[in-house]
């Protein structure tokens, strides 16, 4: 094991998990509710807080460095953007 790299504890892979689990429930749950044109969004939105899950724990971006950060912030920014884009072309079509 390298100096820098940190250690998880088992308990906090299972609270994740959990997390996940319970946000895919509520997924689920959210599906079956009429939202409009807002269910897309919605889904979108649990979807990527799960994804940050996975990259912080799972991928240990937690305990990377403060520039390995930044640029997976910049990336979810940029996806952001396209997906913000799409949205404002869809209803012009």
């Amino acid at each position: 094991m390298h100096e820098n790299e940190h250690e998880m504890k088992y308990s906090t892979y299972i609270y994740v998990w959990l997390a996940l689990v319970v946000l895919t429930w509520v997924t689920v749950a959210v599906a079956s509710i009429d939202f409009g044109n807002a269910a897309v969004f919605v889904a979108l939105l649990i979807a990527a807080f799960k994804s940050s899950l996975v990259v912080a724990w799972f991928m240990h971006l937690k305990n990377e460095s403060a520039t390995i950060k930044w640029m997976v912030a910049t990336l979810f920014i940029v996806f952001a953007i396209f997906i913000g884009i799409t949205f404002t072309d869809y209803p012009f079509r």
